[in-house]
């Protein structure tokens, strides 16, 4: 996944093949106790490397991160969400 900062984190999901394919689903998070939260729910900071990795990125303001999805999350984020 990779985030930048527009008036909050706007994040998108790309698929694990080498063409870095963008998946149609994206994700907002106001703020960065938020964006933590949900990087670590999907197991994407793992070691104090990536801790240190992550915080400068958000200091950035953009950054990207490999989430360890399950098949059905992964699933979620390939589908369209309905209008």
């Amino acid at each position: 996944m990779s985030f930048h900062y527009s008036n909050g984190r706007r994040i998108a999901f790309f698929d694990d093949d080498r063409r870095r394919s963008a998946l149609p689903r994206r994700a907002f998070c106001h703020d960065d106790d938020t964006l933590i939260d949900f990087i670590h729910r999907a197991g994407g900071v793992k070691g104090s490397d990536m801790r240190v990795y992550l915080e400068a990125a958000l200091k950035r303001q953009h950054g990207e991160v490999t989430l360890h999805l399950t098949e059905e999350q992964y699933d979620v984020l390939r589908m369209r969400r309905r209008e």
